[in-house]
């Protein structure tokens, strides 16, 4: 996993462009695909900017899932418990793929701005 993320970390860039103060947290609405099953899921993330990296904390189902990201502004490389994401800017939110660890398949979602 370590490696993975090392080689996101490098693909993307590791150079965080700076958040506005008021951007140091922002809200967005999650809708998504599960790589494992292909069932749908909704819920929310919060990301915060914690010095040259980003905390994120997914709220799915009841569900907690916390993660760490680095990116470029355009792109986001992202580490959680459960697997990996790479993102890219879509408008006012993002757009990722990812999967679970050790995962054979890939699963969607899209982040909205509230």
């Amino acid at each position: 996993m370590r490696m993975c993320t090392a080689l996101l970390a490098t693909f993307v860039g590791v150079c965080v462009a700076p958040m506005a103060a008021a951007e140091d947290s922002r809200h967005f609405e999650v809708i998504g695909v599960n790589p494992a099953d292909g069932t749908s899921y909704a819920g929310d993330v919060l990301m915060q900017k914690t010095g040259e990296t980003y905390r994120l904390e997914w709220s799915l189902g009841g569900k907690r899932i916390t993660g760490t990201a680095i990116g470029d502004g355009q792109h986001l490389a992202v580490t959680t418990e459960r697997g990996m994401a790479l993102y890219r800017a879509d408008g006012p939110g993002f757009e990722r793929i990812w999967t679970s660890e050790g995962g054979f398949k890939r699963g969607t979602e899209q982040w909205v701005a509230w």
